[in-house]
């Protein structure tokens, strides 16, 4: 299925909002100015979107991934290549030491920046659809992709490049929604809706 320009940046506006709810808290959690956006978004194919991930050339990739269930469900999970992952762990918790591991305290610390950045894009679309949307509790994981991500049946991927914004330094992962059978089609009519009241 694809999507017209209008509903691409309806959606990305949408993603947006939850977004900056993200940053907000993100801002309270750390105590240092977090800037939040999703410059692009991108409905693609699974077979296309993997093709895509594998494209950006990310050999050691550290996962944040929840699973979220209602009138849409799925698995959504934001990506980063191991080196930025660490980087945005040391701003967040301003460890400048020079240990490139990601050890419990980090994994722990990028867990709950990508649950809180996770659940305000799902808690946006969860608005749009104006319906509950459940989450499960977020995993994190580091290597490759992990395996069983997107199920059997995700079908179609939307694919948001999340650029984090912190003293000055530009941190770029990918946040990964993956929708299975219909779940893309009954997104596009909210966003057709949420389009129409905004005219």
């Amino acid at each position: 299925m694809e999507l017209s320009e209008v509903q691409v940046d309806a959606l990305r506006e949408v993603i947006n909002v939850g977004v900056g709810y993200a940053a907000s808290s993100l801002n309270e959690l750390v105590g240092t100015h977090v800037s939040l956006s999703v410059p692009e978004v991108t409905v693609l194919a699974y077979e296309a979107a993997m093709g895509r991930l594998a494209e950006l050339g990310w050999s050691v990739l550290s996962t944040v991934q929840l699973q979220f269930s209602g009138s849409i469900k799925g698995d959504v999970a934001l990506i980063f290549p191991s080196d930025s992952a660490v980087k945005l762990v040391s701003l967040l918790t301003g460890d400048e030491g020079g240990n490139s591991d990601v050890d419990g305290i980090r994994a722990a610390t990028l867990e709950e920046a990508g649950n809180i950045l996770l659940n305000g894009v799902i808690g946006s679309i969860s608005n749009l659809l104006r319906e509950d949307i459940a989450f499960s509790v977020p995993y994190y994981s580091e290597g490759g992709l992990p395996a069983g991500l997107g199920g059997e049946g995700a079908i179609h991927v939307i694919f948001a490049r999340a650029r984090f914004n912190m003293d000055e330094h530009e941190i770029q992962g990918e946040i990964l929604l993956f929708l299975g059978v219909g779940y893309l089609e009954a997104l596009v009519l909210a966003l057709d809706q949420y389009i129409s009241q905004s005219v």
